[in-house]
């Protein structure tokens, strides 16, 4: 387990209240290889708080997934242990318990989940300490600078939002880089904030993987949207920075819905300064990735419809509420289908399923899809007032697993 500490220039100096895994703030980052077994201890040291924790784009059996009905309360543990078998990819960790998991996260319960895959090592992709994982929250500041959560009803409605952002637990954090290349791993860890992602000086990178693992092929683009639950990774160089200078890795915030100005995502952040110190030789964009095979639409053998609506501060799937031991539907294993979810109130909704990874297959109503829509994903974004649709085939593991809005205030109001 390991844990790139960022530097701050923060003035801040104060002592800050959190919840650890072993000891730190994210927790300490897992890295295992394809085909190994992964083993763990769950010991839940939280007072008067149970906890299960859910293992995040990993297709881990049932018993082993972080189900709310499998939560242990304060002073208990389990053992977790699975064989990691699926394609290299950045996942990651978190709480999720029964209506606990926004304020858990929010605290600290949350850190990256790393598969190394031997069939991309000749891929020539930075690695070392030009492989960075970037663990993106936002937070809401205070003068006693404290982790403090308590929802209004608007934070009910929108999502826990925050005004500053942290990077690996750090606030107002830089990184010493050269003019080299450098692969950043990002991890939307935040409760609900959206991040648009982008350099200050509008500088071009390229997508190479989303939240199950390498693209086809590299692609440029000058920003992505990475929304709560969402894994990219980056390929960005800084041959054109001078030695001494610096450049801003930038939230640009989302544009302005036209529902109430108190939901909007618009406040733009800055996330992380890389200070360029020294030259550095580069080497040759990679050409091709890791094959991909795109499903088609026409090979699905049904399709199932998701309305995703709010009210007061509540959020149905489908006019339902969460309730533990309910079964909604049975996927048969191996079947490809359709999801299809329409957004019927004015907030956002990245909808989140366990056990499987998608491909993003058409977006309706607010625009045609973007670059980070490509590959496998298990999160995706629903605009308000939008229809997504998605290709879905569960083919891993059988068992009982959720299907949730991964805004974590929505999450644990029912969604």
């Amino acid at each position: 387990m390991t844990l790139l500490r960022l530097q701050t220039n923060s003035p801040y100096g104060h002592s800050t209240s959190v919840y650890a895994i072993n000891g730190s703030v994210p927790g300490p980052t897992v890295r295992i290889k394809r085909g190994e077994v992964f083993r763990t201890r769950v010991v839940n040291q939280l007072i008067d708080e149970p906890l299960v924790i859910h293992w995040h784009g990993l297709l881990s059996p049932e018993e082993m997934d972080g189900h709310p009905r499998q939560q242990v309360e304060s002073g208990q543990s389990y053992d977790v242990q699975f064989q990691v078998n699926q394609r290299g990819a950045t996942c990651w960790y978190h709480s999720h318990t029964d209506m606990l998991t926004a304020e858990q996260v929010y605290k600290g319960l949350a850190g990256l989940f790393i598969i190394d895959d031997p069939e991309y090592d000749d891929l020539d992709l930075p690695s070392g300490d030009r492989d960075i994982p970037l663990v993106i929250v936002d937070w809401r500041s205070n003068a006693q600078c404290q982790l403090t959560y308590s929802t209004s009803m608007a934070d009910r409605m929108r999502g826990y939002l925050g005004d500053e952002a942290l990077v690996n637990g750090t606030p107002e954090a830089w990184l010493a880089v050269d003019q080299g290349r450098y692969r950043f791993r990002l991890l939307n860890g935040s409760n609900a904030r959206i991040f648009k992602l982008a350099f200050s000086d509008n500088r071009p990178f390229h997508l190479i993987g989303t939240d199950g693992g390498l693209l086809g092929e590299p692609i440029e683009v000058t920003n992505a949207i990475l929304t709560p639950g969402q894994r990219l990774e980056i390929l960005v160089d800084f041959a054109n920075v001078p030695a001494g200078e610096s450049v801003t890795l930038r939230s640009l915030g989302m544009p302005r819905d036209a529902g109430l100005p108190w939901l909007s995502q618009d406040l733009e952040l800055d996330l992380l300064t890389l200070h360029v110190e020294h030259p550095a030789t580069l080497d040759p964009w990679p050409i091709a990735l890791a094959p991909f095979e795109n499903w088609r639409s026409e090979d699905a053998v049904r399709t199932r419809k998701f309305t995703l609506s709010s009210s007061a501060g509540i959020h149905y799937i489908n006019g339902k509420l969460f309730e533990m031991n309910r079964v909604d539907f049975k996927p048969p294993q191996g079947d490809l289908e359709i999801w299809e979810y329409q957004n019927m109130g004015q907030v956002h909704h990245p909808m989140h399923m366990h056990a499987a990874n998608f491909q993003v297959l058409e977006r309706i109503g607010r625009g045609p899809m973007t670059p980070e829509d490509e590959g496998w994903r298990d999160t995706v974004l629903v605009n308000p007032g939008e229809t997504v649709r998605v290709l879905v085939r569960f083919e891993a593991e059988t068992g009982l697993f959720l299907h949730h809005c991964h805004n974590l205030e929505h999450e644990d109001a029912g969604m």
